[in-house]
């Protein structure tokens, strides 16, 4: 069975940490940080599976990529957005490091806590055990 994702909607966990925007945002339309332990408790994401394997990840509806380091939604340089891979983590079902295409993995830098989804990287040693600070779970959003 494979584990790759549907297009679809999805919540995305840390741990049992929801990832996601801020319920709070400024009004600019500057790019908005992905954070751990958001304080939106509805932060849906669309997940759109690409032909070639990749994906493109919505964050209330604004594609995701990579500026100063950090996972952002773009709400108006939409040209920014990243094609992220997803693959599984050996050994941990529904378990997945997120990268961009240049090998750079999200990261939370400070597990259990409120803070910004790093990207560093290229990680070396890919057969060490997994860390959680890489690790995120993507659940399918029901509707019903």
């Amino acid at each position: 069975m494979s584990e790759s994702l549907q297009t679809g909607h999805y919540f995305i966990y840390n741990g049992d940490d929801l990832v996601g925007r801020s319920l709070h945002e400024d009004r600019s339309l500057l790019p908005k940080h992905i954070f751990n332990k958001t304080d939106d408790k509805e932060p849906q994401w669309t997940v759109e599976a690409l032909p070639h394997g990749r994906y493109k990840l919505y964050a209330k509806g604004a594609p995701t990529g990579v500026e100063k380091n950090h996972v952002v939604a773009f709400l108006i340089d939409q040209a920014k957005a990243e094609e992220w891979n997803i693959k599984p983590v050996h050994g941990l079902k529904g378990e997945y490091e997120i990268s961009s295409s240049l090998n750079a993995f999200w990261e939370v830098s400070e597990p259990g806590k409120h803070s910004p989804i790093n990207v560093v990287g290229p990680r070396g040693g890919q057969d060490m055990i997994p860390n959680p600070r890489y690790i995120f779970r993507i659940v399918p959003a029901h509707h019903n």
